[in-house]
């Protein structure tokens, strides 16, 4: 199989996460990295997985593929790996955690990442919208 980018580049970070780093891990537990690729690499790489590993489908935050144990999670959007990141930190502080409590943490810190990325862009709308002196165009949804 010959594939149009490089493997060597496509990393740009990676943690790790889940139980193995702030809850009760059990022996059957996996063992979840988490990695930011850049968006054609992310593209690339769903494309294979789907047709060739059997990988879950493009999620919104990223996709993930297991490989016996190890649960390798990919996504491209730097907010949500960050906000990922951390969470994890923040469950490290406090472990053990349940699943549970670490899904609602990772939510919640993707939840305040997007709120802030639409507050911002509001205001450079609200900023655009009086260094122009117009009024703004209200979209209905």
């Amino acid at each position: 199989m010959t594939t149009d980018f490089d493997i060597g580049n496509i990393v740009s970070n990676a943690f790790l996460t889940g139980s193995q780093v702030y809850g009760k891990p059990r022996p059957e537990s996996d063992i979840d990295v988490v990695v930011l690729l850049d968006f054609m690499d992310f593209e690339k790489l769903a494309e294979l997985t789907d047709a060739e590993r059997g990988g879950s489908a493009p999620k919104e935050h990223g996709i993930s593929l297991k490989y016996g144990k190890l649960n390798l999670v990919m996504m491209h959007d730097r907010r949500i790996f960050e906000a990922w990141q951390t969470a994890t930190e923040a469950l490290k502080k406090v472990q053990p955690v349940t699943r549970e409590q670490a899904v609602a943490c990772v939510e919640r810190e993707i939840a305040l990442r997007m709120e802030s990325v639409e507050r911002e862009i509001a205001l450079r709308m609200e900023s655009v919208t009086l260094a122009l002196d117009v009024q703004p165009i209200i979209l209905e949804s």
